[in-house]
């Protein structure tokens, strides 16, 4: 799936597509062939119109695959020919730079059938392909920034078809090796910039040990394929030759432990999943081996989150709570006073209080019901222990080990809660947590910029003081200028 929205995002700039064309691509491709397909599958619509990719009902003879163009041959330029390159039938679409990035021929649906090219920045091109009506079939071509060939093959049914061959920017193979059905099938060679052997891998019907080097000549990742899909034990390697993950596919999913390491090999995090989401206890190390972060998931909800200090907790491992599992979490949904219920988890963001057992932030969802990006709204604070609204700060501090805890575990904590919290948004902490003779801990943090805010002309700083035994006693909101007060406005 990350390959899969990879692939999308290099894709989207380039063409707008329905959500009937990326879906069928996705479900067809495989991990290697997803952006080779997307980027043909893709077209940008005309006078703002979504691009229709199927004929309409009742118009077979019009759908009819034709498959003549399958193996056929596609020069770089073709659009030079102009008509005399479509389809009987067809009429050119769209126009070349500087008039246009898109242009391709179109069947009389506007579907794109036949030859088809993109242009990029600065109005180089970057990708020839065919299609039938509406859908890439045929020969694709995709081409570094100077303009050599970067990767070629075919496509059949949605699935890479046939020998696929990628090269490097100086003109020498980089890898070739034939694919069936979109599957790996037969030998795949690799090759250095200076064109000696890397090494090859054998799969049949998809099946086999696969092998992936970058450019540099350098094994960045090793894993277990079967019937075209991750399946079995997976490990990826630094540059420089240092281990940098470990763990397990199950048919095409992340499944059970990964290990993740940095390239001086201190081991930096325990991974799980189950299925792909993820699932059980994750937990993180600092580059001295010392615990900093655990946290647990259920299926994708994260169900708790202790963050440490020098190794040690600040709060202990919370009792079981109604938002401990996904069942849980969505009747905690349909309690929240404000907002009405909504029908899932699927638009709303859900996100645990670090060392604050219980305590849930819940997010708005955007217009339409679209989840608003890295839960920037988090704004319904609910208690998954009490079930009885927003907990004091004195109470919710007491279960992260308030009473008795040294100072410098009380300003993370009520650091914490100024952050997470109150207000449920990343920014920077500011090294001027203090405690005073009374007791009292002040903690200050800047906020990042909300979208709509001018990052460069203000920033946002909150400073909170909690008193000994953890109430909120006193919060202030300051805005400070970024800019000189000579700039213009």
């Amino acid at each position: 799936m990350i390959a899969a929205r990879h692939a999308l995002a290099q894709t989207r700039p380039l063409a707008q597509c329905s959500n009937a064309v990326i879906l069928a691509a996705m479900q067809r491709a495989t991990i290697a062939s997803t952006a080779l397909i997307l980027i043909a599958a893709c077209r940008q619509p005309d006078r703002g119109a979504e691009p229709r990719v199927t004929a309409p009902p009742g118009d077979a003879a019009a759908d009819a695959v034709d498959t003549s163009y399958d193996d056929a041959p596609l020069a770089p330029d073709w659009w030079k020919r102009g008509a005399a390159a479509c389809p009987p039938g067809g009429r050119i679409q769209g126009a070349p730079p500087p008039q246009g990035v898109r242009m391709g021929c179109v069947d009389s649906f506007g579907r794109e059938h036949g030859p088809v090219a993109q242009w990029g920045e600065g109005g180089r091109l970057v990708a020839v392909a065919r299609s039938v009506h509406g859908l890439p079939r045929g020969k694709q071509i995709y081409f570094h920034p100077d303009g050599t060939r970067m990767r070629e093959g075919s496509i059949i049914d949605l699935a890479r078809q046939g020998v696929w061959t990628e090269w490097h920017p100086n003109g020498q193979v980089f890898t070739s090796g034939p694919w069936d059905h979109g599957k790996p099938d037969g030998e795949h060679r690799y090759f250095a910039r200076d064109g000696h052997l890397l090494g090859t891998v054998h799969l049949t019907h998809g099946t086999g040990r696969w092998v992936v080097w970058n450019q540099d000549g350098v094994k960045v990742e090793e894993f277990d394929y079967v019937a075209g899909q991750p399946h079995g034990a997976w490990i990826a390697w630094f540059p420089g030759g240092a281990k940098a993950k470990e763990g397990r596919y199950q048919n095409g999913l992340r499944h059970g432990e990964t290990t993740v390491w940095d390239e001086q090999g201190h081991k930096l995090a325990v991974e799980s999943h189950e299925r792909g989401l993820p699932s059980g206890t994750w937990t993180w190390w600092d580059r001295q081996g010392v615990i900093t972060l655990v946290k647990r998931f259920d299926m994708d909800v994260e169900t708790l989150a202790i963050a440490y200090d020098h190794g040690r907790p600040l709060a202990a491992p919370p009792p079981p709570t109604k938002c401990d599992t996904q069942a849980g979490l969505f009747a905690a949904h349909h309690v929240v006073p404000e907002g009405p219920p909504l029908p899932g988890l699927a638009n709303r963001c859900v996100r645990r209080v670090p060392s604050i057992p219980g305590l849930v932030m819940i997010g708005s969802p955007g217009a339409g019901g679209v989840p608003v990006p890295e839960c920037l709204l988090l704004n319904h604070l609910w208690d998954c222990v009490e079930h009885n609204g927003p907990p004091r700060s004195q109470d919710a501090l007491a279960r992260g080990g308030w009473a008795g805890a040294p100072a410098a575990h009380r300003q993370l904590l009520a650091l914490t809660y100024l952050r997470d919290v109150l207000h449920a948004g990343d920014g920077e902490i500011i090294p001027s947590n203090v405690t005073t003779a009374d007791g009292s801990v002040v903690v200050t943090y800047w906020l990042n910029t909300w979208p709509g805010f001018q990052k460069d002309r203000e920033r946002r700083q909150i400073e909170a003081r909690f008193d000994r035994t953890g109430a909120l006693t006193e919060k202030t909101l300051r805005t400070e200028a970024a800019v000189p007060p000579s700039a213009p406005p």
